[in-house]
């Protein structure tokens, strides 16, 4: 039973995995003169997948069963609150969460630092171009 659902899940996962090594591979090669959009794309996808972990703790069927079963913890529907996506959270009680705690500073850094790079490699190419004109400017006016 559970060899199956593993088999299962790696069966679905593996189109997202091939897709993701394109995408790396394509930016790689796009980007390859400026390391901070590197930086941003590789920091977006790091956050992207620490977003889809933080959903996948979250998807389950039976609250109940997972909580006292899987996690050892007693389940309380009138402690809970709303299952929320931002900060995400899935309470089994007012002291346990279903998603872990990493998850939510992890996605707060990562969109920051995402944002931080995104924000240099758009200077850093926009002083490449600059150099770059001036560069030409003074060899047109050399000759």
């Amino acid at each position: 039973m559970f060899f199956e659902s593993a088999v299962a899940i790696i069966g679905m996962l593996a189109p997202l995995i091939g897709f993701v090594a394109l995408v790396v591979w394509i930016v790689v090669r796009i980007t390859s003169g400026n390391r901070w959009a590197r930086a941003a794309v590789f920091l977006a996808l790091g956050t992207g997948l620490l977003f889809l972990w933080g959903l996948g703790s979250m998807f389950v069927l039976d609250v109940e069963e997972a909580c006292t079963l899987s996690r050892g913890q007693e389940y309380a529907p009138e402690e809970t609150g709303a299952q929320t996506l931002l900060p995400m959270s899935y309470k089994c009680n007012a002291s346990y969460d279903l998603v872990p705690g990493y998850v939510n500073p992890g996605l707060a850094v990562g969109a920051v630092s995402t944002v931080v790079c995104a924000v240099l490699a758009v200077r850093h190419t926009w002083r490449r171009v600059a150099r770059e004109r001036s560069v030409a400017g003074a060899t047109l006016d050399n000759r």
